[in-house]
């Protein structure tokens, strides 16, 4: 044996004593199975005879299951490389010296056979740290071992490990590494710990994660900036955000460095799931680091907040990166960004941001819809700000996007806030006339206003305007919120009659209010009127009035002796409404005529019981006399 290799061997074995080359024999020739004997002192086991030309032991097509081959022992084995993590597959033929900075760049057969050990275990140091240089690793190490006659040992383990902070690795590899190292007795070292947290803060394992720290805290090892950050990413990975914001938090108030794009990946994972106020919380804090001169935050960071914070409707988080980045045209934000803010103003009454956003998308030619316009109105409803409200709606009918109804809901929330706000509205109205033709919607949201307040003829005088005002005729709607609310017979029949004038039928809720307003005040003769127009209409069973309404009516009619009874039972059974309960109280006279029942008097009349055991009454006439004898 040479003198050389006598050193070599001497110092790695001073290095790691408790590693025994049978260990090695069984790790990188797995799918031969040997047994587990120790050599003799004075012959070296033939561990891998050509390695560059040998047979793989296993073929294994899928390139993710390869990388998952983790066991240095039995039949799963690390330093066995599959046809795609295979040594060839990162050496090329090349000439010339070998040093750790070309080794790097060219891991060629011949370079890495020039290189010096040494040389190639700094060129595996610094591949940890390299991104996608997972095959590489696993094929450096076997190469260490299987042609430099390397034995397993820790730092060899901790290249394993780091191969797994990899898309492509998993945390059952690094725990099948620790176990094979628990059983061939080779201690972890603080690096090792350190890479493993780092590829479970990638592929999170709750359980080896505690494992871990709970071996470190036993033989009083230090996790480190580099160790803690890993495990606050591992929490943050597996969605425990608590926990992970716990263990920023308490790096902070140690006043530890923290890498910024470990705060950046904080910032945006908590924006993900909606954490916006913690998100902005963290960015200030970055904010604040970048007037003492570290990195600047990215503008993806800045595009993904605007975006989570203004589909959100999270005002700070979006007007934030509005004035840092937006305004001063750091950023161009999307169309659909700048909706989402536009809501976000219009939610939050900010009507300057709103108005930004509005300029942004005119300077893009982008035609605004009714989506953009009604986030404007209700942008000036909840600032108070009525008369801008209005004044939107009229633009917006200007621009050809016709108003409905609904798009005036945030003035009607804004008058139901602050009553006062209604009058405001109105004397708006008579200002905008003078500049704008009003949509009718404009018209229809005062007279609800009105409504509301109680204030029944100024809606009445308001809609008396309203061709004036809108240059058009009035719409079902217009009369709703009158109708509804008011208990006024004159009003009511007068609303009724406008609506069949203009050939508006009223719904069957509104026929029924006018009609039991109408018989409460006793006027019978309107409510026939408005049923005389009704039919005339045409009206069907779901315009008419209820089936509710109209056996009141009837049970009005007969305690009045009002013969228009019998006219309006023949309707109902013409339209199908079932007036039974009505017509059960009836018989036939001898002349074919429809009378009540004698028993039925009281209930048709509303009189008690206890006269109910008298004669058969065919007749009104009969009816009378059964009233003068106290059935009346």
């Amino acid at each position: 044996m040479s003198g050389g290799r006598i050193i070599i061997d001497g110092l790695w074995r001073a290095l790691c004593p408790s590693f025994d080359e049978a260990f090695l024999s069984k790790s990188i020739n797995s799918g031969i199975h040997r047994t587990a004997r120790r050599p003799s002192r004075h012959q070296r086991p033939n561990l891998c005879s050509t390695p560059w030309q040998q047979q793989q032991t296993r073929r294994i097509t899928n390139p993710v299951v390869a990388c998952q081959d983790t066991s240095l022992a039995d039949n799963n084995d690390a330093f066995t490389v599959t046809k795609h993590t295979h040594v060839e597959d990162h050496l090329t033929e090349s000439d010339g010296s070998t040093t750790a900075e070309t080794l790097l760049r060219d891991s060629s057969r011949s370079a890495l056979h020039n290189a010096p050990t040494p040389v190639i275990y700094e060129t595996l140091r610094a591949l940890q740290t390299k991104k996608g240089s997972r095959g590489r690793l696993r094929a450096f190490v076997k190469y260490l071992v299987t042609k430099r006659a390397q034995k397993p040992n820790g730092f060899l383990y901790e290249a394993l490990i780091a191969s797994n902070c990899d898309p492509t690795g998993s945390a059952k590899e690094v725990r099948d590494i620790l176990e094979e190292m628990t059983r061939f007795g080779i201690e972890p070292t603080v690096g090792l710990y350190r890479v493993a947290l780092k590829a479970l803060a990638i592929h999170p394992d709750y359980l080896l994660r505690n494992r871990i720290l709970f071996e470190m805290k036993g033989r009083w090892m230090d996790l480190g900036v580099e160790g803690r950050c890993s495990v606050a990413l591992g929490f943050l990975r597996e969605g425990q955000i608590e926990m992970a914001l716990g263990r920023l938090e308490e790096m902070v108030e140690e006043k530890l460095e923290v890498p910024p794009w470990v705060t950046d990946l904080f910032v945006v994972v908590l924006a993900q799931q909606g954490a916006v106020d913690e998100a902005l919380t963290l960015l200030h804090r970055r904010l604040d680091g970048e007037a003492e001169g570290k990195p600047s935050v990215s503008l993806s960071i800045w595009y993904l907040l605007l975006d989570e914070a203004s589909k959100r409707s999270h005002y700070k988080g979006t007007r934030l990166v509005w004035d840092h980045m937006v305004a001063p045209k750091t950023i161009v934000p999307s169309d659909g960004a700048c909706l989402n803010v536009l809501n976000t103003a219009s939610r939050h009454g900010d009507t300057q941001l709103a108005t930004d956003v509005i300029q942004i998308l005119s300077a893009r030619n982008v035609k605004l819809g009714i989506h953009h316009y009604e986030a404007l109105v209700d942008c000036h409803a909840n600032c108070g700000s009525i008369e801008n409200a209005l004044r939107a709606l009229c633009i917006m009918a200007n621009a050809g996007v016709a108003p409905e109804n609904a798009s005036t809901r945030s003035i009607y929330l804004a008058f139901e806030r602050n009553q006062e706000l209604v009058r405001v509205a109105a004397d708006a109205l008579r200002h905008l006339r003078e500049e704008h033709i009003l949509p009718l919607p404009a018209l229809n949201v005062v007279i609800q206003g009105l409504c509301l307040i109680g204030d029944h003829h100024a809606a009445l005088d308001l809609y008396m305007q309203v061709r004036s005002f809108c240059a058009c005729r009035p719409e079902a709607y217009t009369y709703l919120a009158i109708i509804e609310s008011s208990s006024d017979p004159q009003i009511l029949k007068f609303l009724s009659a406008e609506m069949l004038s203009f050939g508006l039928p009223p719904t069957q809720e509104q026929n029924d209010k006018t009609v039991q307003v109408l018989v409460d005040h006793g006027d019978i003769d309107g409510v026939f009127e408005i049923l005389a127009a009704l039919a005339d209409m045409g009206a069907t069973r779901s315009s008419w009035i209820s089936q509710k309404t109209a056996c009141a009516l009837a049970k009005q009619l007969f305690a009045t002796k009002d013969e228009r009874v019998w006219g309006l039972l023949d309707t109902a059974e013409g339209l199908g409404v079932d007036m039974a309960e009505i017509t059960r109280h009836l018989t036939r006279d001898k002349h074919g005529r429809c009378v009540p029942k004698v028993e039925s008097v009281a209930y048709l009349q509303g009189t008690p019981n206890k006269v109910l055991a008298q004669g058969a009454a065919s007749s009104w006439a009969q009816l009378e006399k059964a009233s003068s004898a106290g059935l009346g």
